[in-house]
Order: C-alpha cells, then sequence, then structure tokens
C-alpha cells in the first residue's frame, strides 16, 4: 500500500465542520451535505467529500453521511490546533 500524503488544511475544514454539526448529515436535491432542521449546507465539492470518504474519515450509512471512529479523532485534532491558551 502506498503511504497518503496529508490532506491539506480545507480537506480538514469540511471534516471539521461535520463533526462540529453533530457528525452526520444527509444529501439535499443539488447533492450537498446538509446538516440540521434548517438543512444547512455545508462547504465542500464532491471531490474534497470523496477524498474524506477515501480515506475512511467519513461514511454512508441508512441515508446519512457520517463521521467514522477515525474521522472525528482527526477532527479532535484539528480542534485542539485551534485552541490556544491564554497567556
Amino acid at each position: 500500500m502506498t503511504d497518503l500524503a496529508p490532506l491539506p488544511r480545507a480537506f480538514l475544514s469540511v471534516l471539521t465542520n461535520l463533526h462540529e454539526a453533530g457528525g452526520s448529515g444527509t444529501l439535499d436535491v443539488n447533492c450537498r451535505v446538509v446538516v440540521g432542521p434548517q438543512r444547512h449546507p455545508l462547504p465542500g465539492d464532491t471531490h474534497t467529500w470523496l477524498t474524506l470518504v477515501s480515506r475512511g474519515l467519513i461514511t454512508g450509512e441508512r441515508g446519512l453521511i457520517i463521521t467514522t471512529e477515525e474521522g472525528r479523532l482527526e477532527a479532535v485534532k484539528v480542534q485542539a490546533g485551534r485552541v490556544r491558551e491564554a497567556s
């Protein structure tokens, strides 16, 4: 198996947006991933979403797009990188 290059920051941002929105969404009629009762569309093009699937960070199940355990761990790492301790 080949080593995969690290994901670009924009891809990790899409993953983190899904995680912060509760970890699951559905597809709307325009094939966008939407979350919440207002069906708010998340950013990310088809290439980004499919790359996250191919890396095992998100999956589809029972009509939902959901983060996997590995995806949740990666999103938490991204979130931790955003936190700055008060000095």
